[in-house]
C-alpha cells in the first residue's frame, strides 16, 4: 500500500480504506470534544464555540496528518466496525492479483465520495457568490445617525478595523460577512428600527467581526464538504453555529442591553424577515436566526436569571484550547488504527481466498505466539497458493520493519504490531 494514501485516486481501495479509518479516528475525536462541551456547559459560549471550532479544524486534516512519520499501532477496532476493513483488504488483495478487475467495488464508494463533496462544495461556493452579488447591489448607509450608532458599538466591542454598513432592499435580515473588510448588511426597513434595536444589532454583528466568525463559518463549511458523509461532522458545525451565536449574545448582554430589551429585539427582527421572506444569501448567512430551535434556546438563554452573562474568556483560554485541539489532532492522526488480533484469526476461516490472504498477511506481522499458532495451523490446511503467498509477504515486511524502528514510539515485534495495510494510516 501506498504511504501517500491520502493523495491516492479516489476510486482506489487504498483510498478507500484511507477514509473510513480515517472516520473512525474523527468520530473519535469529535466524541472526545463533545464530551469537553458538555463538562464545561456552564462555561461562557465562547470557550464552548472554540471547543466545536477546534473539533472541526482538527477533523478536516485528518486524512493528511498520516503523512507525519512517527506513529502508534491500534489494534482495536472491533468485529463490527472491522468488516468493512476486511472487506477493503480482500478487495486489495485482489487488485494485487494477476488478472484483477480495473474497477472494484471500491470505486463507486470514492466516486461517490467526490461527487458529495463537488455537490456541498457546490453550493457552499454558491452561497458566497450570492452574498457577493448581494453586495454589490447594496447601498452604502450615510445617514449620521447609522453612522453614528455604529461608532459607538465599535467603540462598545473594541474594534478597530473599518466596518462597511451597506443596505440591501433584497435583505430579509443583518447579516455579517468579510475577515480582512468586514460589512454588517441591513434589511431595508432597518430605518424603522428603534434607537435600542440598532445599537443590539450593531452590537451583536459587531461581536461577529470581533470574533473572526465568517472565517471560522467558512472552515466549518469546508469540512463539511470535505466529510459530508460524516453526520458527525454536520452536528458539530451546527453547535458551532449556535454557540457563536450565544457568544455574540453575551457580548451584547454585557455591553449593556437588558436581556428583556434584546430578546424582544431578536424575536422582531426574526417575524419580519420571515414575513418578507428573505433572499438566498439572507437566508443562508443568517440561518441561526431564522431557525426557531435555535433562535428558542438563544431566547431561554439569554432571559435565564441564573445564567448570567459572563466575561468572555481571554486569549489564555484560546491558546489552551488550541493547544489542546492540536495534541488532540496529533495523537488521532498518528494512531494506526486495525482490526482486532481475534477478528484477523477469525478471518482465516472465510470462505473467500482474498479475505484469508489479507487475514494472513497481517497474522504474520505480529510475531507473536497465538498469532504464528493460528497462522501455521490455518496453512497446513489452506488450499490457495495465495495465502501463503501473502503470509511470507507480510513475514518480510515485519522482518523490515523491525530493522528500520528507531527504539522509541513503536510497539515491539513481540506485540501486535501494524502494517501499512491493514493500518488507518
Amino acid at each position: 500500500m501506498s504511504s501517500w494514501m491520502a493523495f491516492d485516486p479516489v476510486w482506489s481501495p487504498e483510498w478507500v480504506w484511507l477514509r473510513y479509518a480515517t472516520s473512525l479516528r474523527a468520530t473519535l475525536v469529535l466524541a472526545i470534544l463533545a464530551g469537553a462541551a458538555l463538562l464545561l456547559r456552564r462555561a461562557p459560549a465562547s470557550v464552548r464555540a472554540g471547543l466545536w471550532a477546534s473539533a472541526l479544524l482538527a477533523v478536516l486534516p485528518l486524512p493528511a496528518v498520516r503523512a507525519i512519520p512517527l506513529s502508534w499501532s491500534a489494534h482495536v477496532v472491533p468485529a463490527t466496525l472491522a468488516a468493512p476493513m476486511m472487506s477493503i483488504g480482500a478487495t486489495m488483495v485482489a487488485q494485487s492479483w494477476p488478472g484483477a478487475l480495473r474497477l472494484p467495488w471500491t470505486s463507486a464508494v470514492g466516486i461517490a465520495w467526490a461527487l458529495g463533496a463537488a455537490v456541498v462544495l457546490g453550493r457552499l461556493l454558491g452561497g458566497w457568490a450570492s452574498v457577493a452579488a448581494l453586495a454589490r447591489t447594496a447601498r452604502t448607509v450615510r445617514d449620521p445617525e447609522w453612522l453614528a450608532a455604529l461608532g459607538a458599538a465599535r467603540s462598545a466591542m473594541g474594534v478597530r478595523r473599518r466596518v462597511r454598513l451597506l443596505r440591501a432592499a433584497t435583505a430579509g435580515t443583518p447579516l455579517t460577512w468579510g475577515t480582512l473588510r468586514p460589512v454588517i448588511l441591513l434589511p431595508a426597513d432597518a430605518d424603522a428600527w428603534s434607537a435600542q434595536e440598532r445599537r443590539a444589532v450593531l452590537l451583536h454583528e459587531l461581536a461577529h467581526v470581533r470574533r473572526l466568525d465568517c472565517l471560522l463559518a467558512l472552515l466549518a463549511q469546508w469540512t463539511c464538504a470535505t466529510w459530508w458523509f460524516h453526520p458527525g461532522v454536520w452536528w458539530a458545525a451546527r453547535r458551532l453555529e449556535l454557540e457563536r451565536e450565544r457568544a455574540c449574545d453575551e457580548r451584547v448582554l454585557l455591553a449593556g442591553v437588558p436581556p428583556s430589551d434584546y430578546a424582544e429585539c431578536l424575536l422582531t427582527i426574526a417575524e419580519r424577515a420571515r414575513a418578507a421572506g428573505g433572499s438566498g444569501p439572507a437566508l443562508v448567512v443568517a440561518a441561526s436566526l431564522l431557525r426557531r430551535s435555535q433562535l428558542d434556546q438563544r431566547i431561554r438563554t439569554i432571559l435565564d436569571r441564573r445564567r448570567a452573562p459572563r466575561r468572555p474568556a481571554g486569549r489564555v483560554a484560546p491558546a489552551m484550547t488550541a493547544a489542546a485541539g492540536l495534541l488532540l489532532v496529533a495523537a488521532a492522526g498518528t494512531m494506526r488504527l486495525a482490526p482486532r488480533p481475534a477478528v484477523l484469526w477469525t478471518a482465516l476461516g472465510s470462505p473467500r481466498w482474498t479475505t484469508r490472504a489479507f487475514a494472513a498477511e497481517n497474522i504474520a506481522r505480529f510475531g507473536d505466539v497465538r498469532s504464528v499458532a493460528a497462522l501455521d495451523a490455518a496453512l497446513r490446511d489452506d488450499p490457495s497458493p495465495a495465502v501463503a503467498a501473502m503470509a511470507r509477504f507480510g513475514t518480510r515486511l515485519r522482518a523490515r520493519s523491525n530493522r528500520s524502528r528507531p527504539p522509541l514510539g513503536w510497539p515491539r515485534s513481540g506485540t501486535s504490531s501494524t502494517s501499512a495495510a491493514p493500518t488507518g494510516r
